[in-house]
């Protein structure tokens, strides 16, 4: 062998040798890229229709320390008509988006079945519930012709896991206040439900609590509007 044929047998042999070396060291993805794990899919957002099982009512409360407390009791208002759609993403509750609408025309007071439901004691006449929606869709309260409907509109969502605080815009009367409710929230691919109760005071959407014989009999300010959705995709 040549002078030249042994130099040039020598420098191939260490440059070889350097790139055997480099390549060991060289990390995992460097090697092969394609051992990287691909990204999971972002969840899609799901619409969900509100429907059967879905359940809205209004607790009312008798002001006790008025004369004739004696004569009235607290009430338990159902919605019977109500209406309103849920667009949620698994994962993501900031995406959320929540309409519901309650005709004030289907309110229905003290319905044997929610009383009981709720602890309420006794059963309330027929005469005295319609007597009661007369008193409650009148001008003087929630005035149901100038305002036939209650909305909920939401603004945002926040929290994790089932543990969702909802906030958005309550109207009554013609009034509307910005509102939070913490829910406790469950969605997948079949179905959406979410419930939660919000305290809401008459006097923010613009009238007084009923009352009667010169204010003998009352009710509270303090009211407390119960949630439960329940929802399939659509």
């Amino acid at each position: 062998m040549s002078a030249f044929t042994a130099a040039f047998a020598s420098t191939w042999s260490r440059a070889a040798a350097l790139a055997l070396v480099c390549a060991a060291a060289a990390p995992a993805w460097a090697q092969d890229p394609a051992a990287a794990p691909a990204a999971p899919p972002a969840a899609a957002p799901v619409r969900y229709a509100l429907g059967a099982g879905t359940a809205l009512h209004v607790r009312v409360y008798k002001d006790p320390d008025t004369v004739a407390s004696g004569l009235s009791h607290d009430h338990a208002i159902a919605s019977t008509t109500h209406s309103g759609s849920v667009t949620w993403t698994v994962g993501d509750p900031a995406a959320c988006k929540l309409e519901i609408t309650v005709p004030v025309a289907g309110l229905d007071p003290d319905p044997d079945a929610l009383r009981s439901k709720v602890g309420l004691p006794g059963v309330i006449e027929a005469s005295a519930r319609a007597e009661i929606k007369e008193h409650m869709l009148d001008t003087e309260q929630l005035n149901a012709k100038a305002f036939p409907n209650i909305t909920f509109a939401s603004t945002s969502c926040s929290g994790s896991g089932e543990a969702i605080t909802v906030a958005g815009k309550l109207s009554i009367r013609g009034k509307t206040k910005d509102v939070s409710v913490k829910m406790k929230v469950k969605a997948d691919a079949s179905g959406f439900s979410a419930s939660g109760s919000l305290p809401i005071k008459a006097t923010d959407f613009g009238f007084q609590p009923f009352s009667a014989l010169l204010g003998a009999l009352k009710n509270k300010n303090d009211m407390t509007l119960v949630v439960n959705l329940v929802g399939k995709p659509g």
